[in-house]
């Protein structure tokens, strides 16, 4: 399976190489595993989780204890790794000293070439006489890559790279290069979900963070993927008045609800796994300590704010504190703002400067001005006398 490297004595071959043989079924599985992850990043969770899985089933395809690399570039350089499986001493000696010498990768980007490897821009005698190759590539004991790109119109590409410990005889550089063609397509495919899936997250972002209602946004699994400020002041609030283990137990009851809904649109087993004792309801009242919390669950339609549909959760206090925690009711009467909403429950509750600061995770200073700015708003002369007056919203 191995061949003989530049740089030290070979036969040059005097024939071209056997065409590839028919995939075996082990081959094929492993390419059908391939082309599943590279073609659903969505099912991952994140970028890096999606490139850590990638990278494996690559190098699985490749063979010959290949290190998977995904990253991102700008314009010629590394502008960001997702995963590595190269050992952190070769990649820290490659970033630092080495990436402005690797004439194989600047080549195959002059020539975007989908897949690539150094034979494809290199002669023997060229990389013999390589400084980089001789002294990162052979010395470090990585003699070998194959690169995928998926390129995007003008802009930068993201690269799948598959390192090798030792150099790959014909028949198999041809056959794990011949696989990586058919996996090309996916891989390009998969980085256009994920620029989406990373892209839209922002806006939700900011959309979420205007809102006075707590509220945040999970994946179908339970994961969240944000939560706005008046959820963390509310978090935080809860903290202050049940400790850690109330806070933990708030959240762990959001992420469950947003789980049990957002297996109604997973696959089959899913859908039976949910519905086996009664179906996850949409609404949930809590309690957590001596405070009463109703949330609420509901779909967002898929490609409105991301490209897979998300699970969009709202918290409101429940019982007699309702009339006082309801920031829409605030916002409406007074004019405050998310945050604003946070800092006049916490006056009421008579905290201090540094308990809110403690709580909303901002400065002493910003605390006070926050408060003062409350304190205008709502037309009092003392903070002691906010309770009433957003009793009355």
């Amino acid at each position: 399976m191995f061949g003989t490297p530049p740089g030290k004595p070979h036969r040059r071959a005097t024939r071209t190489s056997p065409p590839m043989s028919p995939l075996a079924t082990a081959d094929l599985a492993r390419l059908e595993h391939a082309l599943r992850v590279a073609l659903c990043p969505a099912d991952h969770g994140s970028a890096s989780t999606w490139s850590a899985t990638l990278c494996r089933a690559a190098a699985d395809l490749v063979g010959g204890g290949a290190y998977g690399t995904v990253l991102a570039m700008s314009e010629r350089t590394v502008h960001r790794v997702l995963h590595t499986d190269v050992p952190d001493d070769i990649d820290r000696v490659y970033r630092a000293e080495f990436a402005a010498q690797d004439l194989v990768q600047t080549r195959m980007l002059a020539r975007r070439l989908p897949v690539g490897h150094e034979l494809d821009v290199c002669t023997r005698e060229e990389l013999a006489r390589s400084p980089f190759y001789n002294e990162f590539s052979l010395a470090l004991g990585v003699p070998f890559s194959f690169g995928v790109s998926a390129f995007r119109g003008a802009s930068a590409p993201h690269r799948l790279m598959l390192t090798l410990p030792r150099w790959p005889d014909d028949a198999a550089r041809d056959r794990a290069a011949a696989m990586l063609r058919l996996l090309a397509p996916a891989f390009a495919a998969g980085v256009e979900a994920v620029d989406r899936l990373t892209a839209d997250p922002a806006e939700l972002a900011r959309l979420l963070d205007v809102l006075a209602e707590p509220t945040l946004v999970c994946d179908r699994r339970g994961t969240v993927l944000h939560e706005n400020p008046a959820c963390a002041a509310l978090l935080a609030d809860v903290r202050l008045r049940a400790g850690a283990a109330g806070e933990a137990s708030l959240r762990a009851e959001l992420r469950a609800l947003a789980a049990g809904v957002g297996a109604l649109r997973g696959g089959r087993a899913a859908r039976e796994a949910a519905l086996a004792d009664a179906p996850p309801a949409a609404a949930r009242e809590l309690r957590v300590g001596t405070q009463r919390l109703r949330a609420r669950a509901c779909f967002t339609a898929e490609g409105t704010l991301a490209a897979e549909a998300l699970v969009w959760v709202s918290v409101e206090r429940a019982g007699a504190e309702a009339a006082v925690a309801a920031p829409d009711a605030l916002r409406a009467r007074f004019g405050l703002t998310a945050q604003e909403c946070a800092v006049a429950r916490l006056l009421a509750d008579r905290r201090t400067d540094a308990e809110i600061a403690t709580t909303l995770g901002v400065s002493p200073h910003t605390a006070r001005t926050h408060a003062e700015r409350v304190r205008r708003k709502l037309g009092v002369a003392r903070r002691t006398e906010v309770a009433a007056r957003i009793a009355e919203a």
